[in-house]
């Protein structure tokens, strides 16, 4: 529904973003919690927190009061390689590269476009971090 509320039409484009968002945990033994890099760090200047890690497929759009408004489309749980065995044992998880699930949501929401006949062109935004091969090789 929002897909079709936002499109813009054929002549202006929609426009979405990928990046990763750690979130932070507490506690010795909450599942799938590893050290990622802190992107605002606190005021001690740390740049690792314990947490979680979200890779987030999010849509844009222009709010007349609030300029730009990411509203997430699709998010993936990442897990670091290091922290998998832990969590296959228990869940038959398989490693996969916040780059794969990048990909993986950006053909979903294509195949979503196109199952829903929008006619604009769709724009990715993402940060330095993921222009590597497996992204831009699609």
């Amino acid at each position: 529904m929002l897909l079709k509320k936002l499109t813009p039409g054929a002549d202006v484009h929609l426009t979405i973003a990928a990046d990763d968002s750690p979130t932070l945990r507490y506690g010795q033994h909450v599942e799938g919690a590893g050290v990622p890099h802190h992107p605002t760090p606190d005021p001690v200047g740390s740049t690792r927190l314990y947490g979680h890690n979200w890779a987030v497929l999010a849509l844009l759009f222009q709010h007349p009061l609030w300029n730009e408004i990411a509203s997430p489309v699709f998010w993936m749980f990442y897990v670091r390689v290091k922290d998998v065995p832990a969590l296959a044992e228990k869940y038959d998880w398989e490693f996969r590269t916040k780059h794969q699930f990048v990909v993986d949501m950006v053909t979903r929401l294509v195949q979503l476009a196109r199952w829903l006949k929008l006619e604009c062109p769709i724009w990715l935004v993402i940060d330095g971090g993921y222009t590597a091969r497996p992204l831009s090789s699609r």
